[in-house]
Formats: C-alpha cells, sequence, structure tokens
C-alpha cells in the first residue's frame, strides 16, 4: 500500500508492526489470527484508516471524503455528502434530497417527452374535442324527432361515446398545455404535480371518458346485432315516458360505472390498496421523493425494534411515524400520492406488480374493458356476415340498379366495420398484453406511460366521430363538394370567356372583311358554344354585348 506509512492513523491500529515497503518506505502490518495484513486505506489526512471494504461503498467513512472521491461506481449529490450508486441516477427514483439525481443534463423529464408525442397529444386532443363538440351539438338537435325507442337509445349512445371521447380530448388538450406552461420546471417539481388534485382530477376526467366511450360502443353494437337478427325489436313501441325512462335508465348505468371505475381509487377507506407512497417536507432527510410503504417498514422496524407484521395499514404507518419526530413544531408533514401519482400523465394505474395491492383492481378493469371488446368485436362480425349474405342473395336475383346501390352500401358498412374491429383491437389488446408482460416482470412498461395514454388509448376518440355517426363526415364531405364545384365553375367560367373572345374576333374579321394573321381562329365555333352563344339578327346587338352577358351569367353561377 503505497499510501499507508508508519504514521498513518496512529489512533485505530495499535498492535502494528514496521516493515519496509519497496525499499522505499517504512510502513506496518497488522497482525489478524495467523496471518499479517496490511490492506487498509489511510484517509486524505492520515488520521484515520478504514478497510477497502469500506472504500467506494457510497459512505462516507473517512469524513473527508477521500474514501470516495476517486470511485467509479457512484454519483455524488450537488448539495451535501451524499453518495447513491449510478444505477439509481435517471431511474425515475428521487434518491438525492436536492433531486439532482433525476434533475440533471442527462435526465431531466417532462410530462410528455419528446417533440413527436407532443405534438400528436395536441393534434389529437384538438380534433378530437372539435369532432366530437359537433356530434354533441348536432345530436342534441336531432333528439326531438326521434319517436322509436330503439331509436333514441341508438341516438344516446351515440350521444355517449361523443362524450366520453370528449372527455379524452379535453385529458389531452389539458396535459398539453399544463407540459408546456411548467416545462422548465417540471423535475424539480414533480412530486408536488403528483400529489396535487389536479393529477388526480385528470386521472379521473381520462378514466371516466374512456370507459363511457367503451361501455357505449359494446351497449350500441351489441344493440345493431340483435336489431339485425331480429328486426321486429326495431319497430317496437312504448309511450312516451316509458321511452324515455328507459334509455335514461341505459345511459346513467353507463355514466355511474366509468365513474365508479375512475373514483374508487382514490376514496380514503380504500386508501391501503391505492396509496402508492407518501411524501414529506422536502427538509426532511429521512425520507426523500415518494417513500413507499416498504421504505416505511424498513424505518419504522429499525427505529421501533420490532414490527410483527410487514404489511401494516397506511392509518398505522401515519402513527407510528409521526411518534418518530417532534411535536414542538406542527409535527411532519405529509402527503398521499394517489392511485393516478404513478406519472406525470396521471394515467391510471394499468401497469402494476405481483406485489402491488391494486393488482386485483386493476386486472378486473382489464378483463372487463377485453370482455367488452370482444362483444364489439362479435356482434359487428355477426352483422359484416349479414351484410354479405344479403349482397350475395342480390347478385343471385339480378343486377338492377336498386341491388347495385344495396350491394354499394354493404360494402360501405363492411369496410367500416373492418375499421371499428381494427381500431378496437390497436386501442386494448396491445395495451392488455403489455400490463400483463409488465406484470411477470418479463418488461418494465412504467416508462411508457405517455405512449399508451397519448397515441394508444385515444386512437378511438378522433376515429369514433368518423364511424359512429355521419355528421362530420357530412360536414367536411360538403366542405369539399363546395370546394370541388367553385374549382370546376372556375375552370368552366375561363373555357366560355377564351371560346367567346375567339368567337368576337370571328366577327370583327368579318366585319372588317380581311384576316387578321395575328390571330388563329378557328373557322366553325364548337357546338357547345353555338349552344351557349347562339348566332342573332337582332338589330344593335353586337358580340360584345353577347360575351359581356355570358360574363355576368358566369359570375352569378360562381358566386351562388
Amino acid at each position: 500500500n503505497d499510501y499507508l506509512h508508519h504514521y498513518s492513523c496512529p489512533d485505530n491500529i495499535h498492535d502494528r508492526i514496521y516493515t519496509l515497503l519497496n525499499n522505499d518506505h517504512l510502513t506496518f502490518v497488522s497482525k489478524e489470527r495467523d496471518y499479517y495484513r496490511n490492506d487498509y486505506f489511510a484517509c486524505k489526512d492520515n488520521t484515520k484508516c478504514i478497510g477497502y471494504d469500506s472504500v467506494c461503498d457510497l459512505v462516507n467513512d473517512c469524513g473527508d471524503g477521500s474514501d470516495e472521491v476517486n470511485c467509479t461506481n457512484h454519483f455524488k449529490c450537488k448539495s451535501g455528502d451524499q453518495y447513491i450508486a449510478k444505477s439509481q441516477v435517471c431511474d425515475g427514483y428521487i434518491d438525492c434530497p436536492d433531486l439532482s439525481d433525476e434533475c440533471n443534463e442527462g435526465c431531466s423529464k417532462d410530462i410528455i417527452e419528446g417533440y413527436a408525442l407532443k405534438t400528436f397529444s395536441w393534434i389529437v386532443g384538438f380534433l378530437a374535442m372539435i369532432f366530437n363538440s359537433l356530434i354533441l351539438f348536432h345530436g342534441c338537435k336531432s333528439l326531438r324527432g326521434i319517436r322509436s325507442t330503439v331509436g333514441l337509445l341508438n341516438k344516446l349512445l351515440i350521444l355517449l361515446i361523443g362524450f366520453g371521447d370528449f372527455l379524452i380530448g379535453t385529458y389531452l388538450l389539458s396535459m398539453s398545455v399544463i407540459d408546456v406552461s411548467i416545462r422548465e420546471k417540471y423535475c424539480v417539481e414533480q412530486v408536488k404535480w403528483l400529489i396535487s388534485s389536479s393529477c388526480t382530477v385528470f386521472g379521473v376526467l381520462s378514466t371516466t371518458g374512456s370507459q363511457i366511450s367503451l361501455f357505449a360502443m359494446t351497449i350500441l353494437s351489441v344493440l345493431r346485432c340483435i336489431g339485425i337478427k331480429n328486426t321486429m325489436l326495431l319497430s317496437h313501441e312504448h309511450s312516451k315516458r316509458k321511452m324515455w325512462a328507459i334509455n335514461i335508465s341505459v345511459v346513467v348505468s353507463v355514466v355511474l360505472l366509468s365513474t365508479l371505475i375512475a373514483v374508487i381509487p382514490i376514496v380514503s377507506v380504500f386508501e391501503d390498496y391505492f396509496v402508492n407512497g407518501l411524501s414529506y417536507d422536502p427538509n426532511n432527510p429521512l425520507f426523500i421523493g415518494i417513500t413507499s410503504k416498504e421504505t416505511h417498514f424498513h424505518m419504522i422496524s429499525a427505529y421501533y425494534g420490532r414490527a410483527k407484521h410487514r404489511n401494516i395499514s397506511w392509518e398505522l404507518t401515519h402513527k407510528l411515524t409521526e411518534n418518530m419526530f417532534s411535536h414542538n413544531y406542527d409535527g411532519i408533514q405529509k402527503s398521499r400520492v394517489s392511485f393516478y401519482g404513478n406519472d406525470g400523465v396521471c394515467l391510471f394505474k394499468y401497469f402494476v406488480l405481483r406485489n402491488d395491492p391494486q393488482k386485483m383492481f386493476t386486472w378486473a378493469t382489464l378483463m372487463i374493458n377485453f370482455l367488452s371488446f370482444m362483444l364489439i368485436s362479435g356482434s359487428y362480425i355477426y352483422i359484416n356476415y349479414m351484410s354479405m349474405k344479403s349482397s350475395r342473395q342480390l347478385d343471385v336475383t339480378g343486377r338492377s340498379q336498386t341491388n347495385k346501390l344495396v350491394t354499394r352500401r354493404n360494402q360501405r358498412l363492411q369496410r367500416k366495420i373492418s375499421i371499428i374491429i381494427l381500431t378496437d383491437f390497436l386501442c386494448w389488446v396491445p395495451f392488455i398484453l403489455v400490463s400483463g408482460l409488465h406484470t411477470l416482470g418479463v418488461i418494465d412498461a412504467s416508462p411508457h406511460y405517455a405512449f399508451f395514454s397519448i397515441v394508444v388509448l385515444p386512437i378511438n376518440c378522433v376515429i369514433n366521430p368518423l364511424l359512429y355517426d355521419n355528421t362530420v363526415s357530412g360536414y367536411f364531405g360538403k366542405v369539399i363538394g363546395t370546394v370541388k364545384t367553385r374549382v370546376t365553375e372556375t375552370k368552366r367560367f375561363s373555357e366560355v370567356s377564351s371560346v367567346a373572345e375567339s368567337f368576337n374576333m370571328q366577327k370583327i374579321r368579318q366585319s372588317v372583311g380581311r384576316r387578321i394573321s395575328k390571330w388563329e381562329v378557328p373557322e366553325t365555333i364548337p357546338e357547345r358554344v353555338t349552344e351557349t352563344i347562339p348566332e342573332t339578327s337582332v338589330p344593335g346587338v353586337s358580340a360584345g354585348t353577347i360575351i359581356e352577358t355570358v360574363g355576368e351569367a358566369s359570375d352569378i353561377v360562381s358566386c351562388a
């Protein structure tokens, strides 16, 4: 040991034997049973020696930090003398009191990471709100004209789908706005955001909207399947009061069930199942960042010396923790991290591990959603089968104009059904598969919450308005048709003006009695011009007047 001299650490190693090291300087060894050792590390001030098993162990054993200075396996927090393993840097968990392990140039984060996700969130949120606002506005206006129970229920379910998708669009736009507003300071205030009531509200909003849309689509698909199978059901009539009572009960049931799924995790009675941890005053060095129940158990065991049950309740944890601190300064300040505070996007905690207490609730919700997807797919597959069967029967009966129209309508229906099944599959099946792999420990899907909350789950909130109602597609169809009409009329106006000018030039040459070689004018006027500008022998009417009249008429058509 080149750094261990005979005068090093005189106070803590007394049974030393001096010897010459490499004929260079005097050092010492100590006797341990049957062997001699000199594997001591001399601290910088030479007043203390420690064993090499205490060097680079993330603990300042020397007191001056010299045993941790040249180590490559650790990260030193910016403030204080705390060291953490390099594997703890940028791992999503706060280990340094000053947050320097997570808020630095290498891993400082936003609520929504990457410009692609940020842009996608703005676009999808904006389109979802616009499209579904049109659905809700137009649908509410058309409710008065519906007379049948099934027809009214069909329209109300479409409105529910639009309402749920509108909530998802609101959630996406809100996340985008918040991401921009606290972008520079989010990393430092991450814990403050995760424990905030705003994060919980947005989590409940997105979950409620997603479940309302899914349940409404499920009931609507089953209703349409039954209607195809038994057409007599569609003509069944009820009194107006009974008709509204039936439909309102269905709508209220969908909303209540969806809200219940979203709200249960934040009810204080169930905190032992859904609270993810506690956040303490940043000035408290004992609890850093978000402290889990497991960490609390180790702290309590170390302080009190015993603990019977590892899985103690949060209520008992609160009491035992408070007794560890003085009450002279109003005790210790802490806040709960709710079920939705597991990530910055405040999404429902779909990615759970085997030891998570909320895993049963999460997987029950996922299985309900998967069953809904299966009902939607099965219903539309049956409708698609009946549509194809109807088309084949029409082909057998003949190729009349009516049959062709019905066949085209069936083909459009089949394409729409295929899109519905595909989008629902992409929305839920990969998501459930990834959740299962995360629970089994095969992959860690936690870093991908933002991707699933912005890209995967909101797929339907923009596509549904185009599939379940003709309001949005009809509106854009009218806009596109108007543009095409304007372009066509402008083109026709240009053609008529050009032909009229040629006609006028021909009259001028005839009146002058000579040819103007500069212009190549056709000897005969095309048939369409003859129809548009007929020959006239009315006295006092010149060809120029005819041109002006055609121009004025074209302007009127163009502006109509």
